[in-house]
């Protein structure tokens, strides 16, 4: 008796069990199958419009000179960032903080409208660690680039900044500048908008002597805008000529001037308007 009621309470258990484990089945089978006709349907229709589901992509290569070396950088194990000058242009950002806004790992305009760049990158402050074309900018000064001359701004996240000298191990900012080019470069734009702003840019740049390889470059900027505090306003006047002479295909001399001047009222810098000038 003891036997048959052990045997029939196994039985109940096993028949519990598998009332609990089919619904998992089917709806597995379920989701397998209409995997399958979705993929069929993306085949189908793909062979319908003539585009063959194995079609190549154009490869996209972003590289970066922040690197020290000639690899793209989903190649590099090293964490890096690229803000291009398109994205520059598309977002119309007014100062290098601006740019930096989008940019994981960094905490940018931590401080405000100050007329001058203070960012942290992974909790490390690293303001004073800017670089431009790959070398270091004078630490002891308050960093104010005018965003316009950039072709780019590299972001290296991360403890492999000290390998470019003693900073921070939060990361580094290169701010790559704009130079001669060996296709014609012209532009010209107004932009007028809120608070009396007032931005004036040019960018020309093209080839001297193609016998010699000697070109040159020429952005310059006047910007001047308001707030929505009556006593703070804020002017610049940037210019960056550059020339380059590229005697053979393995050597090139690059001769570039950069000079911002930057006129800010009624901010902490005080109430004079204080007078930012950088020349490198």
């Amino acid at each position: 008796m003891n036997r048959r009621k052990i045997a029939h309470t196994a039985l109940w258990r096993s028949v519990g069990e598998c009332s609990r484990v089919l619904p998992m089945l089917f709806r597995t089978v379920m989701l397998l199958a209409t995997m399958t006709t979705a993929t069929d349907s993306m085949a189908a229709g793909s062979a319908d419009i003539g585009v063959s589901p194995k079609s190549d992509l154009e490869e996209i290569v972003v590289n970066g000179s922040i690197l020290k070396m000639n690899i793209p950088i989903q190649e590099s194990p090293q964490s890096v960032s690229i803000v291009s000058r398109q994205q520059l242009d598309e977002q119309s950002v007014q100062t290098v903080e601006e740019a930096l806004r989008y940019i994981p790992s960094i905490q940018a305009e931590i401080t405000g409208r100050q007329g001058y760049e203070e960012f942290q990158i992974r909790g490390f402050d690293q303001s004073q660690y800017q670089f431009r074309d790959g070398l270091r900018l004078d630490p002891g000064y308050l960093q104010t680039q005018e965003p316009y001359g950039l072709e780019r701004i590299e972001v290296l996240k991360g403890p492999s900044s000290v390998l470019y000298g003693q900073i921070a191990p939060g990361g580094l900012v290169n701010l790559v500048s704009k130079l001669p080019q060996a296709v014609p470069v012209g532009e010209f734009g107004v932009t007028a908008g809120s608070y009396g702003l007032v931005n004036v840019h040019a960018d020309v740049g093209d080839t001297l002597d193609s016998a010699h390889g000697i070109r040159y470059r020429l952005p310059v900027l006047y910007s001047n805008h308001g707030d929505p505090v009556d006593i703070v306003h804020a002017r610049r006047v940037f210019a960056s000529p550059s020339i380059e002479w590229q005697p053979s295909a393995d050597t090139d001399c690059t001769s570039t001037v950069f000079t911002r001047q930057s006129r800010i009222c009624g901010t902490w810098l005080g109430s004079r308007c204080e007078r930012l000038c950088d020349l490198l």
